[in-house]
């Protein structure tokens, strides 16, 4: 369980947010959401302890910042949006680096089962003797969550985790973080642009909007055409499917919703 706790952030003097307080669950998928630039990824950076902080970041109710560097390492997964590597290493050379804490001179028969149970979880066993350079974008960002799964952290922290995947990937890996999330019983936070995806996916949805807490709760009730007017500017109406899951069908933008933003 992670207690967020009147988290604030600053640039010097531009305030990126403040006084975001929240709780994260084990099992339990929370997503970040909001407009570019309300500050979704620094408040990952922030919960992962890279960045400083006011307030406080509780894991099962242990100060983050009173945690060991090893603890951290052992517990949390934190997987950004851009990940850009250029080493000569293979799909599998690449998993197996989120294993580190567990490496020594030889590798042992678990971590590498892991490794390959990882790739298999992810559908990219193929990719393992491939260059980590010469795949597409989305095979690498599924790498790059098969290296974030492969520890078996307790604490996973994705930012934009299908940004670079086509729309049946990005099914496929949401359904397997969520699948991963109830059977290993992690707590997992991720930044999402794709407001639709949160519905069908996500047990709790972050609003931020203007470095301030707009909202916390189920997406059913914070992801409407009040919130979307708001936060977003936008004009939108709430449907559902055959399957009755909810969908947000945004019809264009809202002028002087907020005079601050034109």
């Amino acid at each position: 369980m992670i207690d967020i706790d009147s988290l604030t952030f600053s640039y010097g003097d531009h305030r990126v947010f403040e006084d975001v307080s929240f709780r994260a669950e084990p099992g339990e998928v929370v997503a970040l959401a909001g407009p570019n630039g309300a500050g979704k990824s620094t408040l990952l950076h922030c919960i992962a302890g890279l960045l400083p902080y006011e307030g406080q970041v509780r894991y099962e109710g242990e100060a983050m910042e009173h945690m060991s560097d090893q603890r951290r390492a052992r517990d949390m997964s934190y997987l950004p949006q851009d990940y850009n590597i250029a080493a000569a290493l293979t799909v599998f050379e690449v998993v197996l680096l989120g294993c580190m804490s567990d490496l020594g001179m030889k590798v042992n028969d678990d971590v590498l089962e892991r490794v390959e149970s990882e790739l298999h979880l992810l559908n990219i066993e193929h990719l393992a003797h491939r260059p980590i350079t010469q795949i597409s974008g989305g095979q690498r960002q599924l790498a790059f969550i098969a290296q974030a799964l492969v520890k078996r952290p307790r604490i996973l922290l994705l930012d934009e985790p299908t940004s670079a995947l086509d729309i049946y990937k990005q099914f496929g890996v949401l359904d397997t973080i969520v699948e991963v999330t109830r059977q290993r019983s992690l707590t997992t936070i991720m930044t999402i642009h794709h407001l639709d995806l949160i519905f069908r996916y996500c047990d709790k949805v972050v609003g931020l909007h203007d470095g301030r807490l707009r909202q916390v709760g189920p997406p059913e009730e914070i992801l409407d055409s009040d919130f979307m007017a708001q936060v977003y500017h936008v004009d939108s109406e709430r449907i559902r499917d055959s399957r009755g899951v909810a969908h947000l069908l945004n019809l264009g933008q809202l002028i002087d919703v907020n005079p601050e933003h034109p």
